[in-house]
């Protein structure tokens, strides 16, 4: 058997790719897994099978060589298979973000999010649908940064660029996208987070997602309005603070409300100085503010790694 290396020689102004021949021991023998028939490949290549019905995309696994040069199969990858369910979401978040773009208005925004919000609830059934979910939530950001309709702590049943709410803007955000974040760090998610960071996310663009919602979130807050989220696996402050009104931050504050067990017991604790928050602006002056984010993770150590 041969099989094309890639590798392409100029030779009087042509180019010619050139042809290796692979040994029996440099090439994986055809197998049936799981229903699964994974022909002939050779060492260095990728074959790719389609992924189960309920899914979209390619089943990838590669062909490798052992330390003594014998060829054997990887484990298959999911990381291009993605939920339909997911895949929908995903298509649908992508077109309000493009009408965000151009400055249109769309409808339907709190139902994508809600719709994610369940069907997270349920567990992934590929890496694909991690890897789903994260661009779903930066395009939310992203749609929620271009909008100028800056919703107050008492709105309710108001609309958000003519997205129809029940509640607020910062609370009914905070909630479907926390909640969002603490259904895929769901234990039950642990093997597939291991395989979508093959080729995405790790914990310090998680952080990263955070805080970029934090921002927009908070910056669409009143003065003093504080929004907090506890869910399952992580737990979620968000404060507005006048600059000439800073004081000391202690998260997880003793007495706030539905604090969880693992949270009230975590030897994590958060203070800030309100001498960090000084700008040196006027006590006059009260247009400079600062938006505080604090999250509390319950097993995100465990889960992503930060490389």
């Amino acid at each position: 058997m041969t099989a094309i290396c890639g590798c392409e020689f100029p030779v009087n102004g042509a180019l010619l790719t050139e042809v290796f021949p692979f040994e029996p021991h440099e090439i994986c023998d055809e197998e049936n897994v799981a229903s699964v028939i994974w022909k002939e490949t050779p060492a260095g290549e990728a074959a790719a099978v389609r992924c189960p019905r309920n899914a979209s995309g390619l089943i990838l696994r590669r062909c490798v060589l052992d330390e003594e040069g014998i060829a054997y199969w990887t484990s298959p990858t999911y990381i291009k298979c993605v939920s339909i369910d997911y895949r929908n979401i995903q298509m649908m978040t992508r077109e309000h973000l493009s009408k965000a773009q151009r400055g249109l208005i769309g409808e339907g925004v709190s139902e994508v999010l809600q719709n994610l919000v369940e069907i997270s609830q349920d567990g992934t059934s590929y890496s694909g649908d991690l890897l789903s979910t994260f661009d779903v939530l930066r395009n939310m950001t992203e749609i929620f940064r271009r909008a100028y309709y800056s919703p107050t702590g008492g709105d309710v049943q108001k609309s958000y660029l003519q997205f129809e709410l029940t509640v607020s803007l910062p609370d009914f955000s905070s909630q479907s996208f926390v909640q969002i974040i603490s259904n895929i760090l769901m234990e039950d998610n642990r093997d597939k987070w291991e395989e979508a960071q093959l080729v995405g996310p790790n914990a310090k663009d998680l952080f990263r997602l955070v805080e970029d919602f934090i921002d927009v979130i908070g910056f669409r807050m009143k003065d003093f309005q504080d929004s907090y989220q506890v869910t399952e696996n992580l737990v979620l402050s968000i404060q507005k603070l006048p600059a000439n009104a800073a004081k000391d931050i202690s998260f997880p504050m003793k007495g706030w409300r539905s604090v969880v067990d693992w949270a009230r017991s975590a030897e994590d604790k958060v203070t800030v100085s309100k001498s960090i928050l000084s700008t040196g602006v006027s006590e006059t002056d009260d247009s400079a503010v600062f938006v505080v984010g604090t999250v509390l993770y319950r097993n995100l150590g465990g889960i992503l790694s930060l490389q």
